[in-house]
């Protein structure tokens, strides 16, 4: 997060975890699982399918299912999970009035938060990563600030100063062995071309909220989009007049539910 004067803002998944001592609480309970024995019977529902739409399938997973909650249900009878649960509850109430209270010292507390309107859907998270309470936070936001949503077609590609296409950073993971060395991508960080022709890097996320800032003084300045953030950019950009008018008849739609609001005041 960051506003027009560059004070930044960041508020990780991991920062977040931590908050919510979420590492600790998962550890406290897998230890009790394991030595009351109950975590080798859940791993035996993994033997089953229970997406199948075999009915034979399905039906072993339904009975193999009822067999495994009968011999768990007196050992999850025990005080520790609804403990352990409850102050996962509290702590989540803890961090998500400590994360307003900050917003609200570093940047006031009249500030209009412009957020991206890219939402990460259910199952999309990259394995390894830990789940991201997107949604959440973001129903947080708007109900303790005058918040916007802003179309983030493109913030992501180009680079906030030359508009140029970015492209991810490469590199060849430290395996001792030489032989199984890879080339890995790492998402995070964008490389273009500096002014020289020199290669630079910048961070994903910074450039998209760079560019963010961008388009939303640009909207207010003149009630639409940077040329190459519109999503009809390359029909704009073509020799065909007929396309042009395309992009004229169009304008108004497409600059609807972003923060053309903000330019009326």
């Amino acid at each position: 997060m960051k506003n027009k004067k560059g004070v930044r803002f960041r508020y990780t998944n991991r920062k977040h975890a931590f908050r919510i001592r979420r590492f600790k609480y998962q550890k406290i309970i897998k230890k009790h699982k394991d030595a009351n024995n109950i975590t080798p019977i859940e791993n035996e529902l993994s033997n089953y399918n229970s997406k199948s739409v075999n009915f034979n399938k399905f039906k072993d997973f339904i009975l193999n299912k009822n067999r495994v909650n009968g011999l768990l249900f007196e050992k999850y009878n025990n005080e520790i999970f609804r403990k352990y649960k409850w102050y996962g509850f509290l702590n989540r109430k803890k961090a998500d009035a400590k994360l307003i209270r900050e917003l609200k010292k570093i940047f006031g507390k009249d500030s209009i938060m412009i957020l991206g309107d890219a939402s990460i859907s259910n199952g999309v998270c990259k394995k390894g990563n830990i789940s991201t309470p997107n949604t959440k936070l973001n129903k947080l936001i708007k109900e303790n600030f005058k918040t916007y949503y802003i179309d983030e077609f493109r913030t992501s590609k180009l680079h906030y100063k030359t508009e140029e296409p970015c492209d991810n950073l490469y590199h060849i993971d430290n395996n001792k062995d030489k032989t199984k060395r890879k080339e890995r991508k790492i998402h995070s960080v964008l490389t273009f071309k500096m002014e020289k022709k020199q290669s630079g890097c910048i961070n994903r996320d910074e450039n998209a909220v760079n560019n963010m800032i961008k388009i939303v003084n640009y909207q207010i300045k003149y009630k639409e989009r940077p040329l190459k953030y519109r999503r009809d950019y390359d029909l704009i950009k073509g020799s065909n007049p007929t396309k042009k008018i395309i992009k004229s008849t169009k304008k108004s739609k497409l600059n609807m539910g972003q923060v053309e609001q903000l330019a009326l005041k």
